[in-house]
């Protein structure tokens, strides 16, 4: 996963990070919504917070 930040930096982030990303489907991951601070798939019961990416921490393992 790609995510561009506001200042220009662009943060990638292993998919294994996230079981409940690594199980979904290619149209299950497509499928999120932001605010700016965290991404939500609904559909698999999954969030990342942005300061998580920032910061290295896996607490969405």
């Amino acid at each position: 996963m790609a995510f561009e930040l506001s200042d220009g930096r662009v943060i990638y982030v292993p998919t294994k990070w996230g079981k409940k990303l690594l199980k979904a489907t290619s149209e299950q991951r497509k499928n999120f919504k932001t605010n700016g601070m965290h991404v939500f798939w609904d559909e698999i019961d999954e969030i990342i917070g942005v300061k998580n990416i920032l910061f290295g921490k896996h607490l969405f393992l």
